[in-house]
């Protein structure tokens, strides 16, 4: 095969299969780690967010509890001036059952709070571990997509070397 020159005006055109081939090659090459690391950024992106969330979750825990035990404490204060207003002995009898009824109360409640709000931060945590992962994939997919489109493109170069130098074409 000969190269055909061709001019079209002003702007001279190359009608050269090796020159198309490594062209083509390498517009693919590029289009393919451009592609996978733009999603692979998306995807670090969207890991980034859900580990804001599960440190949100954290903060929103911390208030939860303190919330929780002053309100507690308060409901404590009501009973413990009730019982001082009618005289009673806070450290013994009926009293004092209240308040260890009310501590083990307190106990369960901070617990439930601290699963239900683990549960949902390990979700968040467990969702951004998977979307590293698949920014990892997304780069390794577009590095392995890359080598083989530069393989075919190798290979189509060579065949097309081969013919020409087999029929004498150039």
């Amino acid at each position: 095969m000969k190269t055909m020159n061709r001019t079209y005006g002003s702007i001279r055109t190359f009608y050269d299969p090796i020159t198309a081939i490594l062209i083509s090659t390498g517009i693919s090459v590029v289009g393919s780690l451009v592609t996978g690391f733009a999603q692979a950024g998306e995807s670090q992106q969207q890991a980034q967010f859900a580990d804001q969330q599960a440190d949100q979750e954290q903060e929103i825990r911390r208030q939860e509890l303190r919330d929780f035990e002053k309100e507690q404490r308060r409901e404590e204060s009501r009973s413990n001036a009730i019982f001082a207003a009618i005289g009673a002995d806070l450290t013994s009898g009926n009293p004092l059952a209240i308040s260890q009824s009310r501590a083990a109360e307190t106990a369960v409640g901070r617990l439930r709070i601290n699963q239900q709000s683990f549960l949902r931060e390990q979700g968040f945590r467990n969702r951004a571990s998977g979307f590293r992962t698949r920014a990892r994939t997304q780069r390794i997919g577009s590095l392995v997509g890359a080598a083989s489109t530069a393989a075919r493109g190798g290979n189509t170069f060579l065949r097309v070397t081969r013919t020409q130098a087999a029929t004498g074409a150039r």
